[in-house]
């Protein structure tokens, strides 16, 4: 097995899929709308078994002492930054940010020695799957910030910037529960990471905001898929 160069090239096909695709899945007028800064990352965590038994059990054990998901993960981070000043009787946004954190992490193997090519066939199964998983998660919170983006340009002035402060922060938290649901339904379906991301489409299927704060309720923040691929 070549491992640097499979490290390599999996590298490639990881940040090819997580930053390919339109960033955004609404069409939005750039210059009426609030800077939007994104800081994206992908971080690996190593794996060292030589055989599907030993890297279950390895990925068990990080789930039990370190309460991480045992596969992959994407985590965001939104925070909204406002300059407001009551010009002429009324509160104006001199300046509006819109802070996106985005980190996806994903296992790394180096089992150290030779394994079976069946083996190896198998991880790559899962590692790409796991990708695409969670490109699909990445893509979610993109299209979170481009909506809370148009929110934002769109709020009404106020005459007080209290009032004005209370819309946005009211925008971003009605953001953050929608992208909540998001990633619910598409956990759900998905299976958790066993079955590929639905079309561009798939989202927009039936459920109602009870069910998908149902899933919620269980699914929460982490998102896991299985080794080998189902």
């Amino acid at each position: 097995m070549a491992k640097c160069g499979w490290q390599s090239m999996m590298a490639s096909i990881v940040m090819s899929v997580l930053l390919s695709g339109v960033p955004f899945a609404v069409a939005l007028d750039a210059a009426a709308l609030p800077e939007l800064s994104i800081a994206d990352d992908v971080a690996y965590y190593t794996v060292t078994g030589t055989s599907a038994r030993s890297i279950r059990a390895e990925l068990e054990r990080r789930s039990e002492t370190g309460g991480e998901s045992p596969h992959g993960s994407t985590r965001s981070t939104f925070e909204v930054i406002s300059r407001l000043e009551e010009v002429d009787g009324r509160c104006r946004v001199l300046q509006q940010r819109i802070l996106i954190g985005i980190t996806t992490e994903l296992p790394r193997w180096e089992p150290g020695r030779a394994v079976a090519a069946s083996l190896q066939a198998s991880w790559d199964q899962s590692l790409a799957r796991l990708v695409r998983h969670e490109a699909g998660h990445r893509e979610n919170v993109l299209e979170a910030a481009a909506r809370l983006q148009e929110t934002l340009a769109s709020l009404e002035s106020e005459v007080h910037c209290l009032s004005a402060q209370v819309n946005i922060d009211i925008a971003l938290e009605n953001a953050l529960n929608r992208l909540d649901r998001r990633e619910a339904l598409y956990d759900r379906l998905t299976g958790n990471g066993r079955r590929d991301p639905p079309g561009p489409d798939g989202l927009q299927q039936a459920g109602t905001a009870e069910e998908q704060d149902t899933q919620l309720e269980k699914l929460r923040r982490f998102r896991t898929s299985r080794f080998p691929a189902e």
